[in-house]
């Protein structure tokens, strides 16, 4: 059994499910956070930069939306323990950058998307209003004679009067 497991056990030696299965999922990527977030700060304390408290608080806004993308990662190369670890660090030092990337191929993906559902939608509409127009010339060509011999199944047909075989 683990420190931490051996820490949290109660005392039928039964761990806390909830907490170890949040661990196993979230804990490196935590880890990793909070090393990323101390080592951005360093950065800029050891360039001489002023660190403001506004931007501590950014950042600490930022966190959620970075662990999620460190997980993506994550999961898709499929790193375990310390490389879940590392990739979120290095996802929090770069985090502003990251979020912009992030957020700018998500806005690209969303305007390519509506661009697509505009065209679809405007494609239709010419379809609809070219077979109104088609129609409309068929129904004016057999009022007023002018219909070609091709139009011979739209033209009116003389029903047999009552009493005449049919």
């Amino acid at each position: 059994m683990s420190a931490l497991a051996h820490s949290l056990s109660g005392e039928g030696g039964r761990m806390l499910a909830g907490f170890e299965a949040w661990f196993a999922k979230w804990g490196w990527i935590v880890v990793g956070l909070t090393c990323g977030f101390a080592a951005k700060y360093a950065l800029r304390i050891k360039r001489g930069l002023k660190v403001k408290p506004w931007q501590v608080f950014a950042d600490v806004l930022l966190l959620p939306m970075v662990g999620l993308i460190a997980y993506a990662i994550v999961s898709r190369i499929g790193g375990d323990g310390e490389v879940r670890a590392l990739i979120a660090g290095l996802c929090m030092v770069g985090a502003d950058r990251l979020v912009s990337v992030m957020a700018d191929r998500f806005l690209g993906r969303v305007e390519n998307e509506a661009q697509q559902l505009a065209d679809d939608l405007l494609g239709q509409a010419r379809q609809t209003v070219q077979a109104e127009l088609s129609g409309n010339a068929i129904i004016n060509d057999n009022l007023t004679g002018n219909a070609p011999p091709e139009y011979k199944a739209s033209r009116a047909r003389r029903l047999p009067k009552k009493g005449q075989g049919e």
